[in-house]
Formats: structure tokens, C-alpha cells, sequence
């Protein structure tokens, strides 16, 4: 899944949606994003 395209994003919830992996630098993209919800994943690097 790519969020390179979704610069409008305001919500992103990825809670428990078992990722495990290091953390992307693709939140910087994201200038409109007001709530990141990353509960219960296994990110990396934070």
C-alpha cells in the first residue's frame, strides 16, 4: 500500500494492523495529517 499520493490525508489509523517493519519516512509527506493513530503494530526505528 503507497501513500505518496494521499497529501490531503487528515486521518491515518493503522492500529492493529499487524505491521512489522521500520518506520517510513513517508509521514513527512503527509503536511496535512492531524491524527496518526499506530497502536498495537510492531514499527521499528521510531
Amino acid at each position: 500500500m503507497s501513500l505518496i499520493k494521499c497529501d490531503g490525508l487528515e486521518v491515518l489509523d493503522v492500529e492493529s494492523k499487524a505491521i512489522n517493519d521500520t518506520f517510513s519516512t513517508w509521514l513527512g509527506i503527509l503536511q496535512e495529517l492531524q491524527v496518526l493513530i499506530l497502536k498495537s503494530n510492531k514499527f521499528m526505528d521510531l
